[in-house]
């Protein structure tokens, strides 16, 4: 973990850098990747540290982090945003190899309930990972935790996000796993509760291209991987409530029926946040949307909020980049301004 003055001349870094570095940034891995060997780019790296965030994504899980939410965000992140993902990166770097098929478990965030951690894969080199992206390319995943205690669970939602990798090898991929539980309104469920936690990887499968697309297997084994995730602490509470009472909300049925629903609270993380609802009375109780979250900073600008999974009386949501409480001037919810104090 870096220490304060070293985080804050890479976010001054950072900023100062990601305006140039955005456009140049595909052109310039394409090349030097290709091009070069890794002592030769080691010393233009050092030579031209100047240039910044250019050089800064494969050399680190911590900016790989920093491109992935700056790319999906569609902007510069703030500089509380980067500090927020250099304290809350727990960088791990371990690798394991079955049937020829190398993963290196880089590193992971959490803010409790939602959970990104960073893979590399290295296949042989006759077999094209990038070929089979779009493919329902991944594992079958477990986290197992050493916690004693248990917490109740309403809902887990998954998912593996390609991100690029820039080194020009087809048989090598980088990609993010994603995972958000949303958890009953009472429960105490914690990614970030300081146990130990596995990570097994089974069976590295994809899906044929053609119908009934049925899956098969590039790679058979068990990768596992051992950490802790770490904790953030650019915000005061991992949680905060952004209603001292319930309000009246207007959403959509499936059927795009509008509606208006109590809405009892909204419990924001740093990397998601959970709405939970009552339908008013006499209300035929379905499955409702809520749309799009957009979460208005007081500098102006904007993170997006996505639904991620519902059961009946709550959602949850993922954001485009992490978000600082203290930063919220309020959330929009269909046209609904709700204030954030």
């Amino acid at each position: 973990m870096k220490n304060s003055k070293e985080v804050a001349n890479n976010v001054l870094r950072r900023r100062d850098a990601y305006q140039e570095s955005k456009r140049k940034k595909e052109i310039f891995f394409q090349r030097i990747t290709t091009s070069m060997t890794a002592a030769g780019l080691v010393v233009c790296m050092v030579f031209c540290l100047g240039v910044g965030y250019v050089f800064a994504a494969a050399f680190g899980v911590i900016d790989d982090f920093l491109g992935f939410f700056e790319k999906r965000n569609g902007s510069a992140l703030s500089e509380k945003q980067q500090q927020y993902v250099e304290q809350a990166c727990a960088e791990i770097g371990e690798s394991v190899t079955y049937d020829g098929v190398t993963v290196t478990v880089q590193g992971a965030i959490t803010d409790g309930k939602t959970y990104y951690i960073y893979l590399d894969i290295v296949a042989p080199e006759d077999v094209s990972l990038e070929a089979l992206n779009g493919h329902g390319l991944g594992f079958t995943r477990t986290l197992r935790s050493e916690n004693p205690y248990r917490h109740d669970v309403s809902s887990v939602s998954g998912g593996c996000i390609p991100v690029e990798d820039y080194d020009g090898k087809s048989n090598t991929i980088s990609m993010i796993l994603q995972t958000t539980v949303m958890t009953p309104y009472y429960s105490e469920f914690s990614f970030a509760d300081g146990y130990e936690r596995t990570l097994y990887l089974e069976n590295l499968s994809a899906y044929s291209e053609e119908y009934p697309f049925e899956q098969y297997t590039i790679a058979e084994g068990l990768w596992s991987f051992k950490f802790t995730f770490a904790q953030a602490a650019e915000n005061d509470q991992p949680i905060m409530e952004v209603l001292a009472a319930p309000i009246i909300c207007h959403c959509n049925r499936l059927s795009g029926e509008s509606i208006s629903v109590s809405v009892d609270s909204i419990k924001l993380n740093a990397l998601g946040a959970t709405l939970y609802y009552s339908y008013v009375p006499g209300s035929v109780r379905e499955a409702i949307d809520f749309g799009r979250i957009q979460i208005v900073m007081k500098d102006g600008s904007v993170v997006n909020a996505h639904p991620r999974s519902a059961v009946s009386g709550s959602v949850s949501y993922v954001y485009d980049a992490p978000v600082l409480f203290s930063d919220i001037e309020h959330l929009i919810i269909n046209e609904q301004i709700i204030p954030v104090e």
